[in-house]
C-alpha cells in the first residue's frame, strides 16, 4: 500500500442490483482519490463496464483510471442472474464478496471497505440468516456491541432498530 493513497476495497453487493454500475461509473473519481480494488466477480464487472460505455478494462494496476482491478471473490456461477431479480446466487455472492473484503481488511491488506447494496431477500434465499451488512460485519469481526451509524454534514445518527418495519417498531 502506498503511504499517501489509501487502499479501499469495493464490494459489488447483489450483482442483480446497482452496485456494479455504480462502481463502473464512479471509477475515474475513485482512482483520483484512492487505490480502489473491486472485490466481486470479474465477468459481472466486465459487463458493467461495457453497459456504461467505460473506457476502463479489467486489469491489475492500482491507481490507473484505464485498469479496473477485480479480485474474484466467489465461486458462485452468476451467469444466470438477471438484473433486478432476487436470487440465491446473487445473495450468496454478495455475502462472499463482503466476507472476503472483511478478511482482507482485518489482515491489514486494506484501509477501508465500501459496500454496494445487497438484498436481504437474496441473503435469505441463499440460506443466510443475516439481514444486512451490519450484522455480517459484526459477526465476522467478533464484535458483540455494534450499531449502524450514518454520518453527513456534521451529524451522526445511530439506528435503534435495523431492518424493522415501522409498523413493528411501536410493538
Amino acid at each position: 500500500m502506498s503511504a499517501k493513497r489509501k487502499r479501499i476495497l469495493l464490494t459489488l453487493g447483489d450483482v442483480a442490483g446497482i452496485g456494479p454500475e455504480i462502481v463502473a461509473r464512479a471509477w475515474p473519481q475513485l482512482v483520483a482519490r484512492c487505490d480502489p480494488l473491486v472485490v466481486g466477480d470479474v465477468e459481472v464487472m466486465r459487463r458493467a463496464l461495457r453497459e456504461v460505455g467505460s473506457e476502463a478494462a479489467i486489469g491489475e494496476a492500482l491507481g490507473d483510471v484505464k485498469q479496473l482491478p477485480v479480485l474474484q471473490a466467489t465461486a458462485v456461477d452468476l451467469r444466470g442472474v438477471a438484473p433486478g431479480r432476487v436470487t440465491a446466487e446473487g445473495g450468496r455472492a454478495a455475502y462472499d464478496f463482503l466476507c472476503r473484503a472483511i478478511d482482507m481488511a482485518m489482515a491489514g491488506q486494506a484501509d477501508a471497505i465500501v459496500t454496494a447494496p445487497l438484498h436481504k431477500e437474496g441473503l435469505k434465499a441463499a440460506g443466510l440468516h443475516h439481514p444486512g451488512h451490519t450484522e455480517i460485519l459484526a459477526e465476522r469481526t467478533g464484535t458483540e456491541h455494534f450499531a449502524m451509524v450514518l454520518w453527513g454534514g456534521g451529524i451522526a445518527v445511530a439506528h435503534v432498530t435495523l431492518h424493522t418495519a415501522l409498523r413493528d417498531v411501536f410493538a
